[in-house]
């Protein structure tokens, strides 16, 4: 399906992929975004695919990756203003270098970025990272973290409310921010063994980070 489509020139367009054989060919588009009012998306489940071999940039797009052979990955660099969603396997991100203002959701997958290292929020919207149903988000080459500017907030739960980053820990999402996740309508709960991976380098640690230009969040908007 759309195999003779060569760009994707504006608009939001919503592609979901669903069950073994069904299959979206994006094989020769390279961009995709959305300049309208609703983000884009472009979502694989129960074994359907959606064909992305020369993808590289993704804006307003949200992406859901159900399976590391679902969707080509490996070659995209830039994928800013959505959010990323893992709900199995291990897609291979490790050519992605740029995900500022993004949400990044492990739920029940492995969402690993080896080659971003560093984060910038936008004014925007709320940003969140989660991991979730034994899930792992792996961020451990990220030095520099740049949260949510002005009235915006970016959220890194943490159980028992710790907001310092050492090892691993439990991730608390308590709720999700409607306008980047429209597919999803429902907060979901935490369960004991999901991870966040965030890499200690010293005394790396949320209270010790140097937030620039805007304040800081709020302790109890972090709980």
């Amino acid at each position: 399906m759309l195999g003779g489509a060569t760009s994707y020139t504006g608009g939001s367009t919503q592609a979901t992929s669903s069950d073994t054989g069904s299959v979206i060919d994006f094989s020769k588009i390279t961009n995709f975004f959305s300049d309208a009012n609703n983000a884009s998306l472009l979502q694989t489940q129960s074994g359907g695919q959606i064909l992305t071999p020369k993808l590289a940039t993704l804006n307003d797009a949200n992406l859901i990756v159900d399976g590391a052979a679902s969707m080509s990955t490996q070659q995209i660099t830039s994928f800013t203003n959505a959010g990323i969603e893992v709900d199995g396997g291990e897609p291979d991100f490790s050519g992605l270098t740029n995900i500022d203002g993004d949400s990044l959701d492990a739920n029940g997958g492995v969402l690993s970025l080896p080659s971003v290292n560093s984060y910038t929020g936008v004014s925007a919207y709320h940003s969140y990272f989660t991991a979730q149903n034994a899930g792992t988000l792996n961020l451990s080459n990220i030095t520099t973290l740049h949260g949510g500017l002005q009235g915006a907030v970016l959220f890194i739960n943490s159980s028992g409310r710790r907001k310092h980053c050492t090892g691993r820990g439990n991730v608390l999402h308590r709720r999700r921010h409607a306008d980047r996740f429209r597919w999803r309508g429902h907060c979901r709960r935490h369960l004991p063994d999901n991870r966040l991976l965030f890499r200690c380098q010293q005394r790396f640690q949320l209270r010790n980070l140097r937030w620039r230009g805007d304040p800081r969040p709020r302790s109890h908007d972090m709980q």
